[in-house]
């Protein structure tokens, strides 16, 4: 009852282990941090039997590198957020699959979005697909406690790149871009953008093929400090 961290990463989780995890998890009032990462078994009914067991007191919730059959991910993400886990520090849902709409992901990040100082997004196309990004973007602004966001290989594509920029909370610190098609859109967006606290920017080989943003992010690095590994 005292455990605070619990890691149950890559061990084949399926419908049936959600559902003994839920069960555990009702007992572990004060655990802070999880990872469910790298658990392809689960399917979006034992998903959400384990985000109705995550105690008041979670702050860190991994889930990424493949999270559950399809949109098991979303589910629980957005179960998460349905029973009010407003505590949530840092959100992990990188590499998940599944599909989903710019509904569903504001649906989903809106009651975690004003504790989170960590939003791991990388590596999921459907971000760049049928306009899903807008449903991030018309949150971020208000997401002062973010101070990291990551969203390196959405394939959003230059204007939705330039949308996030453009949206990005003035507090963020680390940002995460590389491998998403950005151009001309995003150099301008990041020579407008209001970002006094960023420290490390990661642009990629987008960077390469687009000279505008190359020396907009060489600006940006050498005035705020080194580029993210």
């Amino acid at each position: 009852r005292s455990l605070r961290r619990l890691s149950l990463r890559i061990t084949r989780i399926g419908d049936g282990g959600g559902q003994a995890v839920a069960r555990a998890l009702s007992a572990l009032e004060v655990l802070e941090e999880l990872d469910l990462g790298h658990n392809a078994g689960m399917s979006a009914t034992g998903a959400a039997a384990v985000a109705g067991a995550l105690p008041a007191a979670l702050r860190v919730l991994a889930l990424g590198g493949g999270f559950g059959r399809t949109d098991a991910a979303l589910a629980l993400w957005e179960a998460l957020g349905q029973r009010g886990a407003g505590g949530l520090t840092s959100l992990d849902v990188s590499s998940c699959g599944g599909e989903a709409n710019a509904h569903v992901v504001r649906r989903a990040l809106q009651p975690l979005a004003p504790s989170l100082r960590t939003l791991l997004l990388r590596d999921n196309r459907y971000l760049g697909r049928d306009g899903c990004w807008l449903g991030l973007t018309a949150l971020l602004p208000g997401m002062a406690a973010l101070r990291m966001l990551q969203l390196n290989g959405c394939d959003l594509g230059d204007v939705p790149t330039a949308a996030v920029v453009a949206a990005a909370p003035a507090g963020l610190e680390h940002l995460c871009l590389s491998h998403n098609g950005a151009g001309p859109a995003t150099a301008e967006a990041l020579e407008r953008a209001s970002l006094p606290s960023l420290v490390a920017l990661d642009l990629g080989s987008d960077a390469s093929a687009c000279p505008a943003l190359a020396r907009v992010e060489g600006t940006l690095l050498r005035r705020r400090g080194p580029r993210l590994p």
